[in-house]
């Protein structure tokens, strides 16, 4: 599989404005540690991808993938509009970024824990990939960006058992999207022939990038978020050792 090209992301890319999505990042733990894990950057449909062959050869042709050019660190007023500590009830189109160990333990307590339960087993991946999620179970195709519709699958917990893997959730969220479109199923290919009639849209919706070590977790309502797994930044990030890294995933009740 490629790696980075030489160079890795680009951190002096226009700074194109991102501040108008509605999907916030809320966290536990130290405001400035999520900070300095946050990045962001352009969609784009993964055939415009240069240098990365190997890996687009495993996607649909117009999937979206974040534009591994335009990743750059957030800017203090994107920091500010996109994350929120944990303090009260959460809405679906919000991001629960755990930090640190007791991950499980935390989501856990004081909660009802009926309809709870570990599916998927671990996904491995290298560092240096664009996307992680592959279309089927055990098939090597990737999804791309993407809404999760099958029934049991729209609420969940993953948590980083090993390495640095990002989670990559898009600006706006699919309500936000298929309103203004009247788009009326949430579909991955729905999603993706919203962007291909649309073409503007690549210039408006982000790609937020959060990094999770070993012990972070995340709890999301991933039916109402555009979202996936990379490991982009893994390759060239400070303190990333390139390693592969691995996540696990719990069913949560809808």
């Amino acid at each position: 599989m490629n790696s980075m090209p030489t160079g890795g992301p680009c951190y002096t890319c226009s700074m194109t404005n991102f501040e108008n999505g509605d999907v916030r990042i809320l966290y536990t733990g130290d405001p400035q540690v999520v900070a300095a894990r946050l990045h962001i950057s352009r969609l784009m449909p993964v055939d415009e991808v240069k240098g990365y062959d190997e890996q687009m050869a495993l996607y649909h042709h117009d999937a979206l993938v974040p534009d591994p050019t335009a990743f750059r660190p957030c800017t203090e007023r994107e920091i500010e509009h996109y994350t929120a500590p944990l303090d009260g009830p959460t809405r679906p189109t919000d991001v629960v970024v755990h930090l640190g160990d007791g991950v499980l333990a935390r989501s856990l307590e004081g909660r009802d824990t009926t309809g709870w339960r570990r599916f998927g087993g671990v996904s491995w991946s290298q560092a240096g990939q664009l996307t992680t999620t592959p279309t089927r179970p055990g098939d090597p195709q990737r999804e791309g960006l993407h809404i999760d519709g099958e029934k049991g699958y729209g609420h969940r917990l993953g948590i980083c058992l090993e390495g640095q893997r990002q989670l990559l959730v898009a600006t706006h969220s699919v309500d936000r999207l298929i309103t203004t479109d009247g788009l009326e199923v949430p579909e991955s290919s729905r999603l993706r022939e919203l962007f291909r009639r649309r073409p503007e849209l690549f210039e408006s919706v982000g790609c937020l990038s959060v990094t999770l070590w070993a012990g972070d977790g995340y709890e999301g309502w991933t039916s109402a978020v555009v979202h996936d797994g990379g490991s982009l930044l893994s390759a060239t990030e400070k303190g990333g050792d390139g390693a592969p890294s691995s996540i696990t995933f719990i069913r949560l009740p809808e």
